[in-house]
């Protein structure tokens, strides 16, 4: 007990030991929080509740390794329960997936796969893409899901062309998805939820063993999670939430803030501990980011505090351009290393990937070492994902997307004529896709090369999922080495397949260590896990190379020193996202995020003018600039940029006349704007009309965006707002 509870403060020991009845905790950045989750965990078994009683819920699994590793540290006993949401909902649905339609051996659809079955159906149903791009749809129906609403609840809501749409794709994807025992992402939740509401049996079942549930980041949960997590603590109440709604930033995904704002509404008999107490960063830092997040109405009011020291001013530099801009941090990054700052411990953040490519073109220019985290993640890859395909549909041959991804890769003489005789026989006969590859009357509708490449793959996936439940690495080596993959990549002779070869064998790396700390699953485990594994769990955080993220990728890390990139209007607050109020809170959550991840330097950048998409944009600073109190920051290149101004949004100095210039044309017709006008659209914020011509009935229109380049629209159906 003394190991457990000693070197605790005593916000901290009163999170720890407090064992019955609901528990919340606000934890504000850098103060501790993991450490309580962990100590928790422990002090629970010592105080003799079994480890299979203990459910503990992170939000990723890199964050669930280090609570594993540190629970173990402090005691002997193992079996809690503790993993990500979604991994832990996977796993309740592979013991009881058959009590709601599907098997237990469904796959697990990640993003990607999601918008490639989207595309499909929005091509059976001639959707066309120039308006309706398949991502936006796929989020539309991911939200939808986080708030717990089916296909026809959704449909019966949807009031625009757009939700309209969307939700008839929803209807056709979910019925595709179970034809293929499939679920992905947002399902897991879902059916979890729908689960444990409308199944007594199973309810009581996992209530019985999860007598203490803990979950952490509370904030960023959505509907179906606070509906799972509710479900399970109704008879005992036994549940402690951890989390900040001052870091709540993901509600464009689902998140709802209320879920933490109003837990103590739903557990009126709740202990509430705030730690407050930071140990990361700076006063100074810490000052200025409270001085920022106390404009923010939706929270819980309090100020962070630390005992380390003053430490250097916050400097802000305002840059000519975003080249100006690069140049500018890649010597920041210089200094820092030059001052013996590790280049591990060195972070750079930008609201949107688009600006990162300045500053790698000037970080290759240097010499300087770099990785980006959050890019095309490992298991994202296409040579990754296809050989994960071949073994996917070894374990579950209904998943007809996962099969039509390797039909012809490599080539085998399967192209879109032999896929669509494989498609049309199925659908007819009532088969999958993968039985029609042996069937004879496919075959004999075949020319020799297609009937032979067909009748190889079903053998080869067939010959894995013979030994599907055995050692993961075996399995992987049988789909690379026995397809001719890495034989086709091999024949190029091209460095970039050569990388995709060296990809390959770190994936058969990968099963092997699954192999290893996993002895008992099967190859159904080792693909769930590259399936719910995000860009920030294969992120090699001992590799000393700066890193270059997002500010959404960076929640939970910390650095020594921080540069944040692209603090310009419609940069941060986004011109997507500051419609509302409530979307303006979570653009300065987003900032505040990001502010806080520092340790001992932070440095800010403004860019007057940006090229994005090949046209010149003039900018304002970031109004959020303002809100940091002006004796925290050290100015560079404009020395009255923080005089006082009537308007947040107003300039910090007069904007640069603009590098283009557009000509007006007569409107199409009257209603119909003209070029030159400010435009907003729901999806990609504010724009300039650049051409406007008849179409028919309808005018279509070219739409200049900041962030999202030019898009063909149709003036009639795209719902825009004049500026």
């Amino acid at each position: 007990m003394p190991d457990i509870l000693d070197d605790l403060t005593d916000a901290q020991k009163q999170a720890v030991s407090h064992i019955n009845g609901p528990l919340l905790v606000i934890a504000g950045p850098g103060s501790g929080k993991t450490r309580v989750i962990t100590r928790r965990i422990a002090y629970l078994l010592y105080c003799g509740i079994r480890p299979w009683n203990i459910l503990a819920i992170t939000f990723t699994n890199k964050a669930a390794a280090e609570m594993r590793r540190r629970v173990e540290s402090l005691v002997t006993e193992k079996g809690v329960w503790l993993s990500t949401f979604h991994a832990y909902c996977a796993r309740v649905l592979r013991e009881f997936a058959p009590r709601l339609g599907f098997g237990k051996d469904f796959t697990i659809y990640d993003a990607s796969d999601s918008i490639r079955l989207i595309q499909q159906i929005m091509k059976e149903k001639e959707i066309p893409t120039d308006n309706v791009k398949p991502r936006a749809v796929q989020s539309i129906i991911s939200v939808a899901k986080g708030d717990f609403r089916t296909p026809d609840e959704f449909a019966a809501e949807a009031t625009d062309f757009m939700s309209r749409t969307a939700a008839g794709v929803y209807t056709a994807y979910q019925e595709a998805l179970r034809s293929a025992n499939a679920m992905d992402f947002d399902d897991l939740l879902m059916k979890t939820a729908q689960l444990l509401r409308d199944d007594a049996e199973t309810l009581e079942k996992l209530r019985q063993r999860h007598q203490f549930i803990l979950v952490d980041e509370f904030q960023d949960t959505s509907r179906s999670q606070y509906m799972i997590v509710g479900l399970l603590a109704a008879s005992h109440r036994n549940i402690c939430v951890t989390g900040d709604p001052d870091q709540s930033i993901y509600g464009w995904r689902g998140a709802d803030i209320s879920n933490i704002l109003e837990f103590e509404s739903d557990y009126p008999e709740a202990k509430v501990v705030y730690l407050d107490l930071n140990y990361r960063s700076t006063r100074t830092i810490l000052d200025a980011a409270n001085g920022l997040v106390s404009k923010n109405e939706l929270r819980k009011e309090r100020t962070l505090s630390t005992d380390n020291p003053v430490g250097d001013k916050i400097r802000m530099s305002f840059c000519e351009d975003n080249r100006d801009e690069a140049a500018q941090i890649t010597r920041t990054v210089r200094e820092l290393l030059d001052q013996g700052t590790a280049a591990r411990e060195i972070a750079i953040f930008y609201r949107v990937n688009a600006l990162s490519r300045g500053i790698e073109e000037k970080f290759i220019e240097s010499g300087l070492p770099y990785q980006i985290i959050g890019g095309t993640e490992f298991y994202g890859r296409r040579e990754v994902k296809d050989i994960l395909a071949y073994l996917r549909v070894a374990v579950n041959p209904s998943d007809e997307t996962s099969l039509l991804r390797v039909i012809n890769a490599p080539p085998r003489g399967l192209g879109p004529k032999a896929v669509e005789t494989i498609l049309t026989f199925a659908k007819e006969t009532k088969t999958t896709a993968f039985e029609s590859l042996a069937s004879q009357q496919v075959l004999d509708q075949l020319p020799p090369r297609g009937a032979a490449g067909a009748r190889a793959l079903h053998a080869l996936v067939s010959s894995i999922a013979r030994v599907a439940t055995g050692n993961a690495a075996d399995r992987v080596r049988m789909a690379v080495s026995r397809s001719g993959y890495t034989d086709a990549l091999k024949s190029t002779g091209r460095g970039e397949d050569k990388d995709r070869v060296a990809n390959l064998d770190e994936l058969i790396n990968a099963a092997v260590l699954f192999d290893q700390e996993s002895p008992d699953a099967a190859l159904a485990g080792f693909l769930e896990q590259s399936a719910l594994a995000s860009d920030i769990d294969t992120w090699h955080d001992k590799d000393d190379r700066v890193n270059l993220m997002t500010m959404h990728a960076a929640k939970g890390l910390e650095f020594d020193a921080v540069l944040i990139a692209g603090l310009d209007e419609g940069i941060l607050p986004h011109s997507a996202s500051a419609h509302t109020q409530a979307q303006l809170e979570e653009e300065r959550r987003i900032f505040f995020v990001a502010m806080t991840r520092a340790r001992k330097q932070l440095f800010l950048y403004h860019s007057e003018s940006r090229l994005l998409n090949g046209t010149w944009f003039n900018n304002n600073p970031s109004r959020f600039l303002r809100e940091i109190p002006p004796l925290l920051i050290e100015e560079q290149g404009a020395p009255h940029a923080f005089a006082p101004a009537g308007h947040p949004s107003a300039p910090f100095r007069a904007a640069r006349p603009p590098r283009t210039s557009v000509s007006f044309v007569p409107e199409g017709r009257p209603g119909v704007p003209a070029v030159g006008t400010r435009v907003r659209h729901m999806e990609f914020g504010a724009g300039t009309i650049r051409s406007v011509a008849p179409q028919g009935q309808w005018h279509k229109m070219t739409v200049q965006f900041p962030i999202y380049g030019e898009k063909k629209l149709i003036f009639e159906k795209a719902r825009l707002e004049i500026l």
